[in-house]
């Protein structure tokens, strides 16, 4: 499912993710090593946090990968992103979406699982994994 929402959103070497929520930092793993971005977690659950960064130094991908400790809320990292994944609950989207259109650039492409932005166009769906793709 990770490689399948990296696939949608065509990410690039050096493009920059932001993951929301990162959680483990499988996302910002993946698409460091397999895609060679510069990727960048947000969470808000330090044993999370410290798990990912622990994993993501073991791989040697301290230097395009990092899940940074704050909240999804408050982060200033979008601005930067070129890339933003999400698999957050529906209401927590429906809360981020002014931030996300405020603060991220207008080519950004924004990728969800299973739960959905309606405020952003629908650029691409797979039905099959509930993975949604968004352009700002």
């Amino acid at each position: 499912v990770v490689d399948r929402m990296l696939k949608m959103a065509d990410i690039k070497a050096g493009e920059a993710l932001v993951d929301l929520g990162a959680g483990d930092g499988r996302i910002v793993i993946w698409a460091a090593l397999r895609y060679k971005a510069n990727a960048i977690g947000v969470e808000i659950d330090p044993l999370r946090c410290l798990w990912a960064n622990f994993f993501i130094h073991l791989l040697g991908l301290s230097r395009r990968a990092k899940v940074h400790y704050a909240s999804i809320y408050e982060t200033d990292l979008l601005p930067h992103a070129d890339v933003v994944t999400a698999y957050l609950l529906q209401s927590t989207n429906q809360k981020l979406e002014r931030k996300l259109a405020q603060e991220c650039k207008p080519s950004v492409r924004i990728i969800s699982r299973t739960f959905t932005f309606p405020r952003f166009h629908l650029a691409g769906q797979d039905q099959k994994r509930s993975i949604f793709l968004y352009k700002n």
